[in-house]
């Protein structure tokens, strides 16, 4: 759980960055409207990994840290 959020976060902007990039290309003419669209199928499956960690993730790595305190009594949902 110590390299969580590197990991995550370099994932997530190098995805942005990607998929902005091809937003400009395509624009500019350089490359074919398919390759956008599986970039824009990552952006989506980057935005779902994002909403994993917020709702699942971060919880649960907070309540691992209250447990591992000394006296915490933490109750889970």
């Amino acid at each position: 759980m110590e390299n969580e959020e590197n990991l995550f976060d370099g994932g997530l902007y190098v995805g942005i960055g990607g998929t902005a990039t091809a937003l400009v290309l395509q624009v500019l003419g350089v490359i074919e409207p398919n390759l956008l669209a599986r970039l824009f199928l990552q952006s989506v499956r980057i935005t779902c990994v994002a909403l994993v960690k917020i709702r699942h993730v971060r919880p649960y790595k907070r309540a691992l840290i209250l447990q591992s305190q000394p006296g915490s009594a933490v109750m889970t949902a």
